[in-house]
């Protein structure tokens, strides 16, 4: 069966191609096929619209460096944790279709509670299990072994321990490890305005609007560092 264009969607697709460029004009001399136009939802939909700016660019900065200086580490990094970061894009992607990303919080003490319930905690634990912790493996995985050390169990929190002793720690000012802990193993309790977090060494009260904030900061910054592997990807790395 043969595909006729049509004229209307190539037009739209044309639209789209030249505003992509224009945002990211890395892409211009880079890039010999049309994948990129997946990057319209950073330019037009929410959240995606809302990344991380630093992010995205410090990411994308750093695996180009590596790219150049040693090539075949990140070869073999990009290689051993793709199935990882594949899961990390298919997860974000889940995340950025919620509907409740731009809905008015419940003013109804109880509604708030379900509110985070039903969607803020099980997506924050989602986000930094599944996304966070693998998107910022390209940068902790790299650091490790230029120190030669192991990455056997490499972890979650062993990713996040590597980045603070880079330039890159601001990456993990959203991912608060009692918060993850507390929702995991049940460990939340409500007050007004307030939600206490607590794991097995401390507990962490926390306004609930602070709550709000810290997520969509991991929101953002999960986007961020998504659009500036995207980028590298489609700079970098030839599409038969």
């Amino acid at each position: 069966m043969v595909l006729e264009s049509c004229p209307l969607t190539d037009e739209l697709h044309k639209y789209r191609r030249k505003k992509i460029l224009l945002k990211f004009p890395a892409l211009i001399n880079t890039c010999g096929h049309d994948y990129y136009l997946s990057l319209w939802k950073y330019l037009s939909h929410i959240p995606e619209r809302f990344y991380f700016r630093k992010a995205y660019e410090d990411i994308r900065e750093y695996l180009n460096n590596i790219q150049k200086n040693d090539p075949l580490t990140l070869s073999n990094i990009l290689k051993d944790y793709g199935r990882l970061l594949v899961l990390a894009f298919k997860s974000l992607g889940e995340v950025n279709l919620l509907k409740f990303h731009d809905l008015a919080l419940p003013s109804n003490e109880f509604d708030l509670m379900q509110f985070y319930d039903n969607h803020i905690h099980p997506t924050y634990l989602k986000l930094t299990e599944g996304v966070f912790s693998n998107l910022i493996l390209p940068i902790a995985a790299h650091q490790r072994i230029k120190r030669n050390a192991k990455l056997e169990g490499f972890d979650l929190y062993q990713r996040g321990e590597e980045l603070k002793r880079t330039p890159y720690r601001y990456l993990s000012d959203s991912y608060n490890s009692t918060v993850r802990n507390a929702i995991a193993h049940g460990k939340v309790i409500y007050k007004q305005r307030d939600i206490i977090y607590q794991d097995k060494s401390k507990s962490v009260p926390l306004p609930s609007m602070e709550v709000i904030n810290i997520f969509d900061d991991m929101v953002d910054t999960c986007n961020g560092l998504a659009l500036g592997l995207q980028l590298y990807y489609f700079t970098n790395v030839k599409v038969k």
